[in-house]
């Protein structure tokens, strides 16, 4: 029986070490060469680069509203102030980023503010995807969205959502000044227009006193899907504290006001007799 011959191994000759440590050292001069230029780019144009992914990033911003100072008397007792009050807004490109959510937020929005509509909740679904802004209602106070807020917010025992599926809606802040004894000292305090902008009395004289500065609010969505955000505070206006007693103020214009109806009786019946 013949004898199967073995074939020869195979063995690197200097000429073969040589290629293949060549190559290796062109592959690992080519990685710190990379490893080099990155490390440059980083430390000289890092900051540039960073802008520029930043830039191509989704971004959120909104401005957080300063709260107009109080008007107060002598005594401490507040004759105007602003409240908070909020507005109801819409962002159908959330609602509608998956068919699941659109049908529980309707549900709740209705639920909660029985002025709304439930066809024209399912009109901006369907017609108005992108829009991330609508207006449903106006300068509510928290009682009249605090239910809402709840429903959203609600986890149970293991700490997850209850409502998950809401999505979309939000509450913009802003302030509505009110002055809690009507028309008392009207004539020295003065009124506001919109913006914050005193017309009248001590709330037009000292308006830069009374007013602040608006905040801001900046969010971006990383490339982990995760929201990153910078508050930058709002700065409050100032308390003004006027030489007013409230007390003595209510009288003597319920004075001047009796004052006012008898003189005026009296000049009518004078007129009246005057014609017979």
């Amino acid at each position: 029986m013949a004898k199967r011959r073995r074939r020869p191994v195979q063995k690197f000759n200097r000429k073969m070490r040589t290629k293949l440590l060549v190559l290796f050292t062109v592959i690992m001069a080519g990685l710190c060469g990379m490893i080099g230029r990155l490390m440059y780019i980083e430390y000289t144009s890092g900051d540039k680069y960073e802008k520029k992914v930043l830039s191509m990033q989704s971004y959120d911003s909104k401005t957080i509203p300063y709260q107009r100072g109080d008007i107060v008397d002598s005594t401490g007792t507040v004759l105007a102030t602003s409240v908070a009050v909020y507005n109801v807004i819409l962002d159908c490109s959330q609602m509608t980023y998956k068919e699941e959510y659109i049908k529980p937020t309707i549900d709740a929005l209705v639920e909660c503010f029985p002025e709304l509509k439930r066809e024209d909740l399912e009109a901006y679904a369907k017609d108005k995807k992108d829009n991330k802004y609508i207006v449903l209602a106006k300068k509510l106070p928290y009682e009249e969205i605090q239910k809402f807020v709840e429903m959203q917010d609600a986890v149970d025992d293991k700490k997850k959502k209850i409502n998950p599926n809401i999505k979309g809606v939000w509450f913009e802040k802003e302030y509505q000044r009110t002055y809690p004894y009507d028309s008392l000292a009207a004539s020295v305090i003065g009124f506001t227009s919109s913006g914050n902008v005193g017309t009248t009395g001590i709330e037009n004289y000292y308006d830069d006193v009374l007013n602040g500065v608006n905040g801001r609010e900046y969010g971006y969505l990383n490339s982990d899907s995760n929201f990153e955000k910078t508050v930058i505070p709002a700065q409050d206006g100032s308390t003004l504290v006027t030489s007013i007693d409230s007390n003595i103020q209510s009288i003597v214009e319920n004075k001047i006001k009796k004052f006012n109806e008898a003189y005026t009786c009296l000049l009518y019946t004078s007129d009246a007799a005057d014609e017979l």
